[in-house]
């Protein structure tokens, strides 16, 4: 297992649970005798979480998590919502006890890969990554994730290797698209990277993101119409005319394209095809 550099998150996690706990109306008028305390009050929480946002989210699946904490599927669950929060340092951990317990479990594998990239440490995600494509050698989202981490460690042949099976496995993924995109952008290819997230944005599942991602790398190229007429399709006038003025100051700081990492989708649940909850 890689090296970890993150802490135990216990005041993190008990403290999101015991939220959860204090504050939900019970329906009940007592524990069941004989269950623990967890369990007994879990069972008064809600059959889904009450809001999307991550708070919402960490407090449901914590609480959830600490009544059972051997369940992989609960853990991956926590760690997304914390991810969610910006509390990588605990997800990092969570995830880190989990595969230990749960090695062969793929779920567990991609996200404890998703909070590596997160934190910009694609080369400790390598290898979880590697352990979950031999076990689904077919997987786009892996094969993805595996080229956001080799971009994030500059090696960017093994990355192009990596979004190749990405696409071979889903043609056409606006996901791999963009990402491949931003990986060759980086490589210090921008016309490659033109020509990848114009497909990316053509096909229907494209974001917003994306769309910016293409208006930056035009930019960087110096098509500042272009870039602004692609801007326009997501923003007000005024940050489009902001986002043109950045582009033009890039062409002047090439260190800037190191910026294009935070559009790879490294620890988006939509990149990997799963149910968003961020």
């Amino acid at each position: 297992m890689p090296a970890m550099s993150f802490k135990r998150p216990v005041s993190v996690i008990a403290l999101i649970a015991a939220a959860a706990l204090a504050g939900c109306e019970t329906t009940g008028t007592g524990s069941a005798a004989g269950a623990s305390p967890a369990r007994s009050m879990v069972n008064d929480l809600p059959d889904a979480p009450l809001g999307d946002d991550p708070v919402s989210q960490a407090t449901y699946w914590g609480a959830r998590y600490e009544a059972n904490p051997g369940n992989s599927d609960l853990a991956v669950r926590f760690s997304k919502a914390l991810r969610g929060m910006g509390s990588l340092n605990e997800a990092g951990s969570l995830m880190a006890r989990t595969m230990l317990e749960h090695p062969s479990d793929v779920g567990v594998l991609t996200e404890y890969s998703r909070v590596m990239l997160s934190a910009r440490q694609g080369g400790d995600a390598l290898g979880p990554i590697a352990q979950a494509i031999s076990r689904e050698p077919d997987n786009w989202e892996l094969h993805s994730l595996e080229g956001v981490a080799y971009d994030q460690v500059g090696d960017f042949a093994n990355a192009t290797q990596s979004y190749e099976r990405a696409l071979a496995a889903s043609p056409n993924n606006p996901n791999v698209l963009n990402n491949y995109g931003l990986s060759r952008a980086l490589a210090g290819d921008p016309e490659g990277a033109e020509m990848l997230l114009r497909a990316a944005v053509a096909e229907p599942g494209a974001t917003m993101q994306m769309r910016q991602n293409l208006a930056l790398v035009l930019g960087v190229q110096g098509k500042f119409d272009e870039a602004g007429r692609v801007s326009r399709a997501d923003l007000p006038p005024e940050a489009v005319e902001n986002n043109v003025a950045y582009y033009r100051a890039m062409l002047t700081q090439p260190s800037a394209w190191n910026e294009l990492e935070d559009g790879e989708d490294a620890g988006n649940e939509d990149a990997g095809g799963e149910e968003a909850t961020p």
